[in-house]
């Protein structure tokens, strides 16, 4: 009686060794008060490190990451710039920048009363105090000052409002629109960390599911033999 439970059980033998295969080891580096090991998945061709030691308070005990090479975080940048989400992203910031523009220019006249009419009642303030070279400091412009709103009309300071929201709101669009390749590298670098731990775990999942099924097999099959014999 031919036993063909030996096919799978040597399969199995094979898939238990793929696994100990699995992982290449390269060097190790301390750095940072880490010891750093680099290795190679040999199933997905991944580069990964891993962190043992301490470092900013944080205690590693075989943490790994993914190894993403420059290149692919470039090229992922680039397609990510040039996406038709990120295109638009850019033209609606520059609209708004624009648009908070225009309404800072509508309230200049009324921001620069208002700093002036601040400046000249702190001075009269510090002169009371005694404070008499306080005026070398300087007075923040973008930001309201009610110590010294007195005498001012409420329809500047009311405008000085429009214009600090208008200023805030330019700011951030500029500085967002600046931080675009920024974080379109970080988005890229992130993604593709993503994916590696996805190839991973699919990987893993494929021969997790491959040596239950051979294990099954294998049973089925022995069991099978015992009954004939």
């Amino acid at each position: 009686m031919k036993k063909y439970w030996i096919i799978p059980f040597v399969i199995l033998i094979a898939l238990v060794g793929a696994w100990f295969f699995r992982w290449e080891k390269g060097p190790t580096q301390t750095k940072d008060g880490l010891t750093v090991i680099y290795l190679r998945d040999r199933w997905t061709c991944q580069s990964w490190v891993k962190f043992y030691g301490v470092s900013g308070g944080r205690l590693y005990s075989g943490e790994m990451r993914p190894v993403v090479s420059p290149n692919d975080i470039a090229n992922r940048k680039l397609k990510i710039l040039n996406s038709s989400e990120t295109t638009q992203r850019k033209l609606d910031l520059n609209k708004q920048i624009d648009d908070y523009n225009k309404e800072k220019s509508q309230h200049h006249f009324a921001h620069l009363t208002y700093f002036e009419l601040v400046k000249k009642n702190k001075e009269l303030a510090d002169m009371k105090n005694g404070n008499r070279f306080s005026f070398l400091l300087p007075i923040d412009e973008i930001s309201r000052h009610q110590e010294y709103e007195q005498g001012i009309s409420e329809n500047i300071i009311y405008e000085q409002d429009l214009w600090i929201d208008a200023n805030e709101k330019y700011n951030k669009a500029k500085s967002e629109l600046a931080n675009q390749p920024k974080n379109a590298e970080e988005r890229a670098e992130s993604e593709l960390r993503t994916w590696a731990w996805q190839v991973r775990k699919i990987a893993t999942g494929i021969w997790a599911g491959l040596l239950l099924l051979t294990i099954l097999i294998t049973v089925i099959l022995l069991k099978q033999d015992k009954k004939t014999t």
